[in-house]
């Protein structure tokens, strides 16, 4: 039997600069069959070829592309959709039991059923892709209408449904937590991540850059400010200024 291929998916339209050093850390690490960036500019990838798209607007909007656009795209029998907060960091740590899922992604801790999983950083099959492009249109108007996240609405809503009408399989928290971490601490090494929290450690031979390129948003957010000024303090107090200084200007600009 030929070893299972496999995507690299990444959907960006702002966050370029760190978005394109997302998928040199992922191709860095594992050895994809192909890479498809989904982007409105081709500037800042490096070379890479880039399917062009119009802006994403809102969550609403990058849902819609994942569950709607995305699929006619695939090609490989599985694809790993990464963002500029989410990439692969440990290739060793890749386990060939992730061909067994349909869909596997960080656990979300505040669940206590269905807790599979964070889609910023999953890896997906596309048999996955597929069945969920052919859920009715009453039950795709609801990601439009009800929850704007694509990934709670694959993983929760129309869980059910998609293990009992199509056969998907999602992996259990064991294979989660091994496969990705979002939230808190673990025990061992993830084959990747997602959350802004542990970004500061993986730039930390290049916060100057690092700082410069993240997006507003990240700063005007106390959460934000807060999860990535908690890594500065530890690594680099220094630089923690530079981003408290960054924030106090911001909160001191004329609205």
């Amino acid at each position: 039997m030929s070893k299972p291929t496999v995507s690299l998916v990444i959907i960006d339209t702002s966050t370029y600069r760190l978005a394109s050093q997302a998928v040199q850390h992922s191709v860095q690490n594992f050895p994809f069959d192909e890479i498809l960036i989904f982007s409105d500019v081709t500037s800042e990838w490096e070379g890479r070829d880039v399917h062009i798209i119009p802006r994403i607007q809102n969550l609403t909007a990058y849902s819609e592309f994942v569950i709607f656009k995305l699929p006619s795209f695939i090609k490989t029998d599985f694809f790993l959709i990464i963002q500029w907060d989410g990439f692969v960091i440990r290739g060793d740590e890749f386990s060939p039991h992730f061909y067994h899922y349909d869909y596997i992604g960080a656990l979300w801790p505040w669940y206590t059923e269905f807790r599979v999983g964070n889609g910023g950083f999953s890896w997906r099959s596309k048999k996955l892709a597929d069945a969920v492009l052919t859920l009715s249109i009453e039950q795709r108007a609801q990601i439009m209408r009800d929850q704007p996240n694509e990934d709670v609405w694959i993983c929760r809503t129309n869980r059910v449904h998609l293990e009992d009408r199509y056969k998907i399989h999602f992996a259990g928290p064991d294979i989660a937590a091994h496969f990705s971490l979002e939230y808190g601490t673990s025990r061992h090494p993830t084959f990747g991540f997602h959350g802004i929290f542990q970004m500061p450690y993986l730039y930390a031979d290049n916060l100057d850059w690092f700082i410069e390129n993240l997006p507003i948003r990240v700063l005007e957010s106390e959460q934000g400010f807060s999860q990535i000024g908690d890594g500065l303090k530890r690594i680099s107090p220094p630089h923690y200024d530079v981003w408290a200084h960054k924030r106090e200007a911001l909160l001191k600009k004329p609205q």
